[in-house]
Order: C-alpha cells, then sequence, then structure tokens
C-alpha cells in the first residue's frame, strides 16, 4: 500500500487498519535511511493511534517527532506535532496542557508563516475556548486567520473554521 493509500485509510477512520501499516511503513522508511518527511508521517501515526484509543502511545510518537524536529531539518511540521499533541492532551482531559500546545503550534506556525498550519492550531485552540464559554476571545483568535484566505474554502480546515466561526456568533 503506498503512502497516500495510508493517508486515505485514515481520513476514512479506519484507524485498526490504517495504524499498522502506517508504523510499518515508518520503519521501512527509517531502515533504508529515508528520513524525509519522518514527522509529516509520525504526526499520521500518532493521529492514528489517537482515533484507534491508543493516546498513550499517540503521545510516544509525537514525543519522538518533536524531538527530531530540529534536528532532522523538519522544524516545517512542528506546529501540526505540537497541535497534535494538544488533541491527545486534551482527550485525556490535561485541558492547561492542550491549551498550551495549541498556543505554541500557533506562534510557531506564525513565526514560519505557515498560514494551513495557524490555520489548524487557531481553529483547535478556537474550539477549546468555546467550550469554555470564551467565544469572544475565539472568535478574536480564529476570525483573522481565517480571514486571511482567499480561496481554497472546499478543504477541510477552512470548512472547520469556517463551521466554529458559526458557532461562535
Amino acid at each position: 500500500m503506498t503512502c497516500c493509500g495510508k493517508g486515505a485509510l485514515l481520513a476514512q477512520d479506519w484507524t485498526e487498519e490504517a495504524t499498522a501499516p502506517l508504523a510499518e511503513g515508518l520503519t521501512a522508511r527509517i531502515s533504508t535511511g529515508l528520513h524525509m518527511y519522518r514527522g509529516f508521517h509520525m504526526a499520521l501515526l500518532a493521529e492514528a493511534h489517537l482515533r484507534a484509543g491508543n493516546p498513550n502511545r499517540a503521545l510516544a510518537t509525537l514525543s519522538d517527532a518533536l524531538s527530531i524536529t530540529g534536528t532532522a531539518g523538519e522544524s516545517w511540521w512542528e506546529p501540526e506535532l505540537q497541535r497534535l499533541r494538544g488533541m491527545v492532551l486534551l482527550s485525556g482531559g490535561s485541558v492547561t496542557e492542550a491549551e498550551i500546545c495549541f498556543q505554541q503550534a500557533m506562534r510557531i506556525a506564525q513565526v514560519q508563516q505557515a498560514k494551513s498550519l495557524e490555520l489548524r492550531a487557531a481553529t483547535s485552540l478556537a474550539r477549546l475556548w468555546g467550550e469554555q464559554g470564551r467565544r469572544e476571545e475565539a472568535r478574536a483568535l480564529l476570525a483573522p486567520t481565517y480571514a486571511w484566505f482567499t480561496e481554497g474554502f472546499d478543504t477541510t480546515d477552512l470548512k472547520d473554521a469556517k463551521a466554529i466561526l458559526a458557532e461562535l456568533a
């Protein structure tokens, strides 16, 4: 199965089927010396573990991924790794730690000028703040990032952000 096929499995929530091939593929890539996009692939694996109900494995995978981002020259994916770490922490009830991860993901994405990753982090944080009753703060955080985009409104990330903004209105 190709990498894209594994991602398609994950997108369809076939997590039991997705987790094993993702782990095997990542191990095979590393064993051949191919380390490019390792953080990205580890993020997919962590998300699969989370969706499969294995938050501890997800956190371990994310910790490993975050530890290699700087040394492997893959800091470009760090905002998403931090956001996913926040999602895992949130699933376990660690709200304060999750909020810190979302904020850190946003800051890193802003420094990198990675608007798509900034949008993901802002959407996660706005969703959390909305659930906490901090609706005005959430809207003030997400609206400018969403407004930056001029196309791609049929993408999942922009649809999610738009839905959150509508809930916060």
